[in-house]
């Protein structure tokens, strides 16, 4: 359990400000981390118990905030001291690396920062982890990085996630910036390594001067004198654990009568030490801990190693096959908490917001029969009357919609309702069925004014390639540029270069480029010319059709290789019906389409907000925005 042990020098309000002394962090905050097993450890120390938050210490909390506070003082202590002990040392570790007082002089005068400067405080965090808890480091451990990020850098904190901290690291999912450059870390280093122990439990002798005498015939069978003192250390360990847990001390006295342990006590005591390390070190503990309790287990209990094995503990855990019984042990607890957990392996609910789930409608009308459903949808595959066609297209809307969110049956949509192939207006008369008015209107009405000049000036922080700088010069110049496509529509391309598409791994083609995705999103076809062939595809794009990019004469949306006009005729409009056909069809975002699409979706539409996947780029950039 990962603890904050802190201390305050109660003082007045004259204390707070001192220009003869040193500051207030010097002279009242005293934080430090610390492992600790024991749960009935205060947070408080019981000679301290006069600490507590008086009305000066929150001044401001409105009335129903100090109630609760009074009703959960030792949870709202507790969360405050965990806020400002990571604060603290986010802010250390910083300040003491190479480029980190940089990285925090840009926030002070932007309130913000790059992604370069992102990376690199990453980059510096991740080092400084590794370097305390190793390349796996526990998750209480990884939370407080991000806490401390975000309460270093109030203004990096996403608004819309559970705690403000997920895009650098969330517990539920294992992911975030953080976590990857983590992954990263493990990738590289070498597998072969044999380092010493970066940290060990508090329970651990570290001490050289309580470490006794070595005896000379241990001297003889031990490589070196660190050898000998990491055994002990190893032993000391073990035996703590053995001593703290029910039963513990029947197997110590097992092995003291016979000089042996049977099947059933070598299991046992397999648990226990299994379970102490998944306590404090996760269900991945790295392998110099694994190494370090066999170790333990070899000196507590000698006549358990195998003297004919390279190190005598490798059946308990071998580091060059990642067997033995503690191993395996490890992987039992790592089955059976993903089957607790679900197919998925993690804990977090499933996130399914987005296109393609059944939805309640927004517009609430008596349902239809059967039979007049049937009527309406003969009627609609004969009538083409703009009046007659959406009367009927709302009457079957409901049938409708349960029909694109049936994966058997969604295919199955332009034969029943044809009328969207040539009927303009028909997707947004859906989306305002399912959403509502207020919500269908709001990128044509937050984009122009908000949030395209906040995506303009962002991109000037990206690296400048020659396609950037192109839209970057057709946005904020009036000048045409050859076979450019047109201002509005190049200030929506920015946003796909802000959030690029995401790697696919092994998966062909793997990653492309943001210019190359640009063709997932919108596709030029001059009058009088037969469109270029592309690759079938059910998700939704946009044809673009005109005298040349920057003149269009009119859009369409394309699924499944049918074109359904676009009421629109300027991209911005066009782009708002191209979201929109992703709902009202139930098809999924395209893979490199899809952080931009998720963006607009809970950003600007606030559609599934806190209930659909987001990366943590995308986060990123909405807290950015969301601060301005």
């Amino acid at each position: 359990m990962l603890c904050f042990v802190s201390s305050l020098r109660p003082s007045g309000r004259e204390d707070v400000k001192n220009s003869d002394g040193p500051s207030l962090r010097e002279n009242h905050v005293n934080l430090s981390v610390c492992f600790l097993n024991d749960s009935n450890v205060n947070l408080v120390s019981p000679e301290d118990e006069s600490l507590r938050w008086d009305e000066a210490d929150l001044p401001n909390l409105t009335e129903r905030d100090r109630e609760e506070a009074a009703e959960t003082d030792g949870d709202l202590q507790s969360k405050r001291w965990r806020n400002i002990a990571a604060k603290e040392i986010v802010e250390k570790i910083l300040s003491s690396k190479h480029g980190g007082g940089t990285i925090m002089n840009e926030y002070d005068r932007t309130k913000n920062l790059t992604d370069a400067a992102r990376r690199k405080m990453i980059n510096i965090l991740a080092a400084d982890m590794t370097d305390k808890y190793g390349t796996c480091p526990p998750k209480d451990v990884r939370v407080m990085y991000a806490q401390g990020i975000v309460a270093l850098f109030p203004y990096l904190k996403d608004p819309f996630s559970k705690n403000g901290y997920e895009h650098f690291y969330d517990p539920d999912t294992g992911s975030g910036y953080l976590a990857w450059r983590l992954k990263t870390i493990q990738r590289k280093a070498p597998e072969h390594r044999d380092k010493s122990l970066t940290f060990c439990p508090s329970s651990v002798i570290r001490d050289d001067s309580v470490i006794p005498d070595l005896p000379d015939c241990d001297r003889e069978d031990i490589q070196s004198k660190r050898q000998c003192r990491h055994d002990i250390t190893a032993k000391v360990m073990v035996e703590n654990i053995l001593l703290s847990k029910h039963g513990g001390r029947t197997i110590m006295n097992e092995y003291n009568n016979s000089k042996n342990l049977t099947d059933a006590t070598r299991r046992k005591m397999i648990n226990m030490l299994a379970a102490d390390m998944t306590d404090k070190y996760g269900t991945s503990p790295p392998k110099n801990v694994r190494v370090m309790y066999a170790q333990g287990i070899v000196a507590l209990f000698p006549h358990l190693g195998d003297p004919r094995s390279k190190n005598g503990y490798e059946h308990f855990y071998d580091p060059d096959t990642g067997s033995g019984y503690l191993a395996w042990r490890l992987k039992t607890i790592q089955r059976k908490t993903s089957e607790c957990r679900g197919v998925s392996g993690r804990s977090s609910p499933k996130l399914v917001g987005g296109p393609g789930q059944r939805r309640q409608p927004c517009v609430c009308e008596q349902a239809p029969t059967d039979e007049e459903v049937d009527g309406a949808i003969a009627v609609l595959k004969s009538s083409t009357e703009d009046e007659v066609v959406k009367e009927k297209m709302r009457m079957t809307f409901s049938y409708r919609h349960a029909m694109v969110t049936d994966p058997q049956k969604s295919c199955d949509v332009f034969s029943f309702f044809p009328r969207f192939l040539d009927t303009p207006g028909l997707i947004e008369q859906d989306f305002r069925f399912l959403f509502g008015e207020a919500t269908a209107k709001k990128f044509l009405e937050r984009w122009p004014t908000n949030f395209k000049r906040k995506v303009i000036k962002e991109c000037h922080g990206l690296r400048l390639v020659p396609e950037l700088l192109e839209l970057l010069h057709t946005v904020e110049s009036a000048a045409e540029t050859e076979n450019g496509w047109d201002g509005e529509m190049a200030a929506i391309m920015l946003l796909l270069h802000l959030l690029p598409p995401i790697p696919q791994g092994r998966k062909k083609p793997g990653r492309i480029s943001a210019s190359r995705a640009l063709n997932h999103l919108v596709r030029f076809q001059k009058i009088g010319t037969t469109p270029e062939p592309i690759s079938p595809s059910s998700q939704p794009h946009l044809l673009a059709v005109g005298t040349s990019r920057r003149n269009i004469q009119s859009f369409s949306v394309v699924i499944d290789d049918r074109v359904i006009p676009c009421k629109a005729t300027s991209s911005v409009g066009a782009f708002d019906e191209l979201f929109k056909a992703h709902f009202v069809f139930g098809r999924p975002y395209a893979c490199h389409l899809s952080k931009m699409f998720t963006f607009v979706q809970t950003t600007i539409y606030n559609i599934d907000v806190g209930g659909t996947r987001e990366s943590p780029r995308t986060a990123e950039l909405r807290a950015r925005m969301m601060r301005e």
